[in-house]
């Protein structure tokens, strides 16, 4: 019997061609894969250099930044929002790039080197978004891999050509963040989840499980990959392993997930105090602040499917999938199935949603669309390409149009170089949205940078432990500086509290948590004489929730509006991308 059934699962081993007669030249086999990789890579890299050298991703400082503080000799990221895996991997490019600067003569120490990303981060920033668009490009083939073991030929190229062009994986593919990463660590580990419960033997388990750890260890919320981890190690013939020893195969297989874990994340555990603060606190005040209901998740989810994941005809293409799988239960149809169900419960029960968290989604139902072209194209092999190019069409036009719309100018970077011109030197301008990069990123003064470096002195700790030494960077970095320099106040917002007046047990006081002050005449006392704002900031304060959730910040925008002088409006159309921008001469202060 054993026998048996190791012969029937060495037979389910080879990919479902359905063209057996004459067997293509190599190159011709592989032109498809090749053109698909090559399409995936172009509109990944197309735009990759958007807003450079400014920053206008809230959340990609993190992982360079924490990337950088490495060199210092502290390994410990501080802050886990972030997973640790990439930013090791991107200390490690850019030790060698200061090596390779070093030896050409271009950084003459580290300091040096330092200095000069202070001063123009361009090049760092292109380092770690190539990447990421390496890791996307991975992920499409991995995820040719497990669509070839599931349906043959065309079920790879099929659910590889939805995720080649698919405008949410191409658009977390083009910034330094660790969505592209553990997309692709994800997908790797799924793959072989496949090829063990279609025969395999228990290393590709071990390896499945350790490549989930390592996905875990770039994002955490790759743990959802120990139900269909679990379920495949049930469920695997395991050639050459008895029956009683597969206990221990599963024990062994979620112990290599939690060992690659903790090597490409040691610090969760040696420091698991900011592990919890992050993971635990820090994401519950942001699902208590939102609190949707699962059916208005439930809407965001398939508003992102139809139009920003699949498509259309991608999406209708995965429900076929879905039910043929759930027609034939077989096992690698299983463990995929797990995997998604597993995905939408975590997303409906968050109280939130982000467009990126439907990343993982996308890899169970690539292949599942990809399952049930090969099918359709087996009942119509005529109509094929054309159904092909039907699901391709739309996804790409979406994502040709938005890598067309990152070559533009950002309406940030034309109000800054406005302002370089127009402003007097040392101006004391409002910049109005925190860190968020909503705002035109002006160059600080120094009198600016110690007034920022010193209160950071006191903030020394956790994630802040590297603040001071950043600043005087940016100190430093002015003497290699020839533009006009201003000194700056900074707005924040409160966007943990869900309400005026109102806030979230264990917000902890820290920068990042520190409330807006929407007091005009506070500013004017201390000689701010313009305000720089835009629609990221003006939108939440005037809709009409707004309104009255945040009275004080709404009186503040009108009294900047009615009592300040508009100077400047930058907005998007032909010629410029980003939010509208909104530049104000703030009015003399009042008397004492």
């Amino acid at each position: 019997m054993e026998g048996t059934s190791a012969g029937h699962a060495s037979k389910s081993m080879k990919p479902q061609e359905t063209n057996t007669a004459r067997a293509p030249s190599p190159w011709r086999a592989r032109a498809p894969v090749l053109a698909i990789a090559a399409v995936a890579l172009a509109v990944r890299a197309w735009g990759v250099w958007f807003g450079l050298p400014y920053l206008y991703n809230p959340d990609e400082h993190l992982t360079v930044n924490t990337a950088l503080s490495f060199g210092s000799g502290d390994l410990n990221p501080h802050q886990f929002q972030h997973g640790s895996l990439p930013i090791y991997v991107l200390f490690i490019c850019y030790a060698f790039y200061y090596v390779v600067g070093h030896v050409l003569g271009v950084f003459k120490s580290p300091q040096a080197f330092a200095v000069s990303f202070a001063n123009d981060p361009t090049a760092w920033y292109l380092i770690a978004r190539c990447l990421s668009v390496a890791y996307g490009v991975g992920a499409v083939f991995f995820l040719y891999k497990t669509g070839r073991l599931l349906a043959g030929r065309a079920g790879g190229i099929a659910a590889a050509a939805l995720l080649a062009v698919s405008p949410l994986h191409i658009s977390r593919s083009q910034v330094a963040l660790p969505d592209s990463p553990a997309m692709l660590l994800t997908a790797a580990s799924l793959y072989l989840m496949v090829v063990a419960v279609r025969g395999g033997l228990p290393r590709h388990l071990l390896l499945a499980g350790a490549l989930g750890g390592l996905g875990m260890a770039a994002k955490f919320t790759a743990v959802m990959l120990s139900v269909p981890l679990v379920a495949a190690a049930m469920m695997a013939p395991l050639q050459g392993t008895p029956g009683r020893r597969r206990a221990a195969v599963i024990v062994l297989t979620i112990g290599a997930m939690a060992a690659a874990y903790l090597c490409g994340s040691p610090y969760s555990l040696l420091d698991y105090r900011a592990f919890a603060r992050d993971i635990l606190v820090f994401e519950h005040l942001r699902n208590v602040v939102v609190g949707w209901s699962a059916s208005v998740v439930a809407q965001q989810v398939l508003h992102d499917l139809l139009h920003a994941a699949l498509g259309a005809v991608g999406a209708v293409l995965a429900v076929v999938g879905l039910v043929l799988a759930a027609r034939r239960r077989e096992r690698p149809q299983v463990v995929l199935a797990a995997f998604a169900v597993i995905c939408l419960a975590v997303l409906l029960i968050q109280g939130r949603y982000q467009s990126n968290w439907f990343l993982p989604l996308m890899i169970p139902l690539c292949a599942f669309a990809g399952q049930a072209f090969a099918w359709l194209s087996r009942e119509h092999r005529a109509a094929a390409p054309a159904l092909l190019t039907l699901a391709l069409a739309q996804p790409f036009a979406v994502s040709v149009i938005a890598d067309r719309e990152l070559t533009k100018p950002d309406t940030r970077t034309l109000a800054k170089e406005w302002m370089d011109r127009n402003l007097p030197p040392e101006a004391v301008v409002v910049l109005d949205g925190g860190e968020s990069g909503g705002f035109p990123q002006l160059r600080e003064s120094k009198r600016s940078l110690e007034a920022r470096k010193q209160a950071a002195i006191g903030q020394q700790r956790g994630r802040y432990k590297h603040l001071a030494a950043y600043y005087d960077l940016k100190i430093q970095a002015l003497r290699l500086y020839r533009g006009r320099v201003f000194d700056t106040m900074r707005l924040k917002h409160a966007w943990w509290s869900p309400a005026e007046g109102t806030t979230v047990a264990g917000a902890p006081d820290t920068p990042g948590f520190r409330r807006g002050l929407y007091d005009l005449d506070y500013y004017t006392r201390r000689g701010a004489q313009y305000l720089a704002t835009s629609s990221l900031v003006l939108d939440r304060y005037y809709s009409p929730q707004g309104r009255r959730h945040y009275a004080s910040a709404y009186r503040f925008y009108q009294r900047v509006a009615t009592e300040g002088r508009l100077v400047a409006h930058f907005g998007p159309g032909k010629r410029a991308t980003g939010p509208q921008v909104f530049v104000y001469r703030l009015p003399p202060a009042p008397p004492q």
